[in-house]
């Protein structure tokens, strides 16, 4: 499937589309993570014309090292927002865990008392029957 859409595309579309995708990488480590900033024109149209549409692009060294530590960076801000997060889901479980608890165990004893009640009006009856057997 990805064979036939690379050979009914032209040459120059594909150059150009991945000459975006470099630009646009580019873009991202200048802005700091942000991808929604513009694109420089390149007229590319007009390299294509003229026979000097680079193949690829090349960015500074600093830029590179920049965005590494950048990701780096932002890679522990991640981690630690992750962990924080699973240690507040840890925390709420806990505490519906324990009321469930609670209310199980009220529930319990609620049945404990309804049983106790029962048992009481059961003995009152045999009484009440004794006495009138009596």
């Amino acid at each position: 499937m990805q064979d036939v859409f690379y050979k009914e595309q032209k040459r120059e579309t594909l150059k150009n589309v991945f000459l975006l995708l470099q630009q646009s990488l580019i873009g991202t480590l200048e802005a700091n993570g942000d991808n929604t900033t513009k694109l420089k024109h390149m007229s590319k149209a007009k390299l294509i014309r003229e026979g000097n549409l680079p193949v690829s692009l090349t960015a500074d060294e600093k830029l590179i090292k920049n965005g590494r530590k950048f990701m780096e960076h932002h890679r522990h801000v991640v981690k630690k927002a992750t962990r924080i997060a699973r240690e507040k889901k840890a925390k709420e479980d806990k505490i519906k865990t324990r009321r469930f608890e609670a209310a199980m165990l009220k529930d319990e004893r609620m049945m404990e008392a309804e049983e106790r009640r029962f048992q009481a009006l059961l003995r009152k009856e045999e009484r009440i029957m004794e006495a009138e057997a009596k």
